[in-house]
């Protein structure tokens, strides 16, 4: 004799995720009743299989915390079926006693009971090539701040070398004239000052030709896919290439 199936067919059921990269700690709510809060693979495939499993023919929706792993978790529930949204951490109900006792399990009980009680809202999740362009356009941002670093590293050097910069030189931006000075005129009388100072001035220009290469490839995209927007945004007035760039990929 066959073992009649459960049909769950017109019932919600709610899954929180607390999602890390070796495993998600997962609580599965039916109606107002806790079914479980277990550990499971990091895979939206192993969360659908037992859900499939134990509650055939429902509804079901997840939710987990934006973070490290992005948005790829979530088109995956979404494709199997799972209606799934990812939340800012900080909009997750919280009591005083949750803080008090902080645990992956308590973190996913969180994130079910929000779902179903409708206190969550999904933040907006981009598509995956916005995704990628954004990417692309931190790459740069991370590159402009490496740049910056490099070249603290040089005036900290000078200073700690009681080298002045000349006054006409002193700027934020550096010139030409102002590079030709650092390789030309700046002498230290120890030699492993000067190579200490060698390697700086290389990761400088090594760093400055990052930043060049990347926002001219980020240039050339958006002359290539969004050409009316990158030139209609270029004729206001104070809005050039360095801030036109993260603008367009946000």
């Amino acid at each position: 004799m066959k073992t009649k199936v459960n049909d769950f067919s017109g019932m919600n059921i709610y899954a929180g995720i607390d999602v890390h990269k070796k495993s998600w700690s997962v609580t599965i709510l039916v109606d107002e009743q806790e079914h479980r809060t277990f550990n499971q693979p990091p895979s939206a495939e192993v969360l659908f299989k037992n859900l499939n499993k134990n509650f055939p023919g429902a509804t079901y929706y997840s939710a987990y915390e934006a973070g490290f792993c992005g948005y790829g978790h979530h088109r995956q529930l979404v494709e199997l079926g799972i209606d799934n949204v990812v939340i800012h951490p900080a909009d997750v109900p919280t009591t005083d006693k949750d803080k008090a006792g902080k645990t992956d399990k308590v973190d996913s009980r969180k994130i079910a009971k929000g779902l179903r009680s409708g206190d969550l809202r999904g933040i907006h999740v981009f598509n995956e090539a916005d995704q990628d362009l954004r990417s692309f356009a931190r790459m740069r941002h991370n590159m402009q701040k490496d740049l910056r670093k490099a070249k603290q590293r040089i005036k900290v050097f000078l200073n700690y070398n009681t080298i002045s910069v000349p006054a006409h030189l002193d700027d934020d931006n550096w010139s030409k004239a102002y590079e030709a000075w650092l390789e030309d005129e700046v002498t230290f009388s120890t030699e492993n000052a000067r190579t200490a100072f060698g390697f700086m001035l290389s990761n400088y220009h090594y760093q400055k030709q990052q930043v060049r290469q990347i926002s001219k490839e980020l240039r050339a995209y958006f002359r290539k896919y969004h050409k009316q927007d990158y030139f209609l945004l270029r004729t206001i007035p104070g809005i050039g290439p360095s801030r036109l760039l993260p603008s367009l990929a946000s």
